[in-house]
């Protein structure tokens, strides 16, 4: 009963727009046909599962990057993992002890300060939730963004986003990534510009190789 009046109240004194409340009502299967059919896609070597044109797929991620909105978050988590433990898990594991290591696409302090979260360590925390036999090993505080860059929103070309995001990322611990399968999500990409620097720099550690995957596209 609680529980029940205390949603009363928060929505009747910060009502959610219809699509926060669509969200919140919805089933995975619903909303990867929301999202447009799923399918493993690659662009420039990297996987992704949906197109950001579709206008539910944006304002998913807009909402989790600027609500946080753990719905999506779990939502997002869900469908990484099926395709990790699907695709992927026979592919990067060689033996039992050969974990693959998922990592993220790191904000800034300053934007982390300013946002209060990162949307990747969100839907990173629900992966793990559902990796209960421990296949992967995770790693959130290694790759580091160094660089309080300019959203890649602003910049208009690709050679300007390449350019705003050189040198941005750095390896606190390279020997964690060191001969090791290494996992990067970003949640979405336009040119490819953030994920593919950032998985450069995972690389000249001695990683044995980098898979990059975001959401959309």
């Amino acid at each position: 009963m609680f529980t029940i009046l205390k949603t009363f109240l928060l929505d009747t004194l910060f009502p959610r727009n219809s699509f926060e409340k669509k969200i919140s009502e919805i089933d995975l299967d619903t909303f990867i046909k929301e999202s447009g059919r799923f399918s493993i896609k690659e662009w420039r070597g990297i996987t992704y599962f949906f197109d950001y044109s579709n206008i539910f797929v944006r304002n998913s991620i807009h909402s989790l990057k600027y609500k946080r909105n753990k719905k999506i978050a779990l939502l997002y988590g869900e469908i990484i993992f099926d395709y990790l433990m699907g695709e992927l898990y026979e592919e990067t594991h060689t033996t039992k002890n050969d974990k693959t290591i998922i990592t993220i696409i790191p904000s800034s302090k300053k934007r982390l300060q300013n946002r209060g979260w990162n949307q990747c360590e969100l839907i990173l925390s629900e992966i793990k939730k559902l990796d209960t036999n421990n296949y992967f090993e995770y790693s959130t505080r290694n790759l580091i963004k160094t660089k309080n860059t300019e959203s890649q929103t602003r910049m208009r070309n690709k050679k300007e986003r390449e350019k705003n995001v050189y040198g941005s990322f750095s390896i606190i611990k390279p020997e964690v990534f060191f001969k090791k399968t290494v996992i990067l999500i970003d949640d979405v990409t336009t040119t490819g510009s953030t994920i593919k620097e950032a998985g450069k720099i995972i690389k000249n550690t001695g990683a044995k190789e980098v898979r990059l995957i975001t959401f959309a596209h």
